[in-house]
């Protein structure tokens, strides 16, 4: 993995979270667990304790991953409530093709209208197009390009995949 700028906080059967840069990231095989939203806010607080500038976040939805269930949607709204308060930028990505990806998209869509978050965000059919927008949004105050986070996000789900990533306190 990259070395000493990604820090793994959080490795379960539902999700993994790293840090990285200035990125609070997310690999997700399925929904999130309740817990989620009571450590998420500490893990927000971390980032912005390690990371100078403006904060964002990037929510990798794996193939596997199903749409959202109600519990789900309620998990998914406290995280966006709990990015509100200080992220400059949040992308999703859903992995899946064909119809079950448009119902996906169009639910985090949903979401993302009744929380009405205060920072740029948006919804992405691949990592690739992801990465290029998140990058685009940090520039030039933080150094980090699309490939290059693209290459992070692959090496991570690779790694989660696996069953290799390790949490680093």
């Amino acid at each position: 993995m990259r070395g000493a700028e990604l820090t793994t906080l959080y490795v379960g059967p539902d999700h993994c979270v790293t840090l990285y840069k200035n990125l609070l990231l997310l690999i997700a095989n399925d929904d999130p667990l309740p817990s989620t939203s009571q450590v998420l806010p500490g893990f927000v607080k971390r980032l912005q304790r390690e990371s100078p500038g403006k904060v964002g976040f990037m929510v990798v939805l794996r193939p596997e991953n199903p749409p959202p269930k109600e519990a789900a949607r309620v998990t998914i709204k406290e995280a966006f409530q709990t990015f509100s308060t200080c992220m400059s930028v949040g992308a999703f990505v859903v992995e899946r093709v064909g119809f079950a990806a448009a119902a996906q998209r169009s639910v985090l869509n949903m979401v993302m209208l009744a929380a009405r978050p205060p920072f740029a965000m948006k919804v992405f059919g691949t990592v690739d197009e992801a990465s290029q927008w998140v990058a685009g949004k940090f520039s030039p105050e933080v150094s980090i390009s699309g490939p290059e986070l693209n290459g992070v996000i692959r090496d991570l789900t690779a790694a989660y995949s696996a069953g290799t990533l390790v949490v680093k306190r």
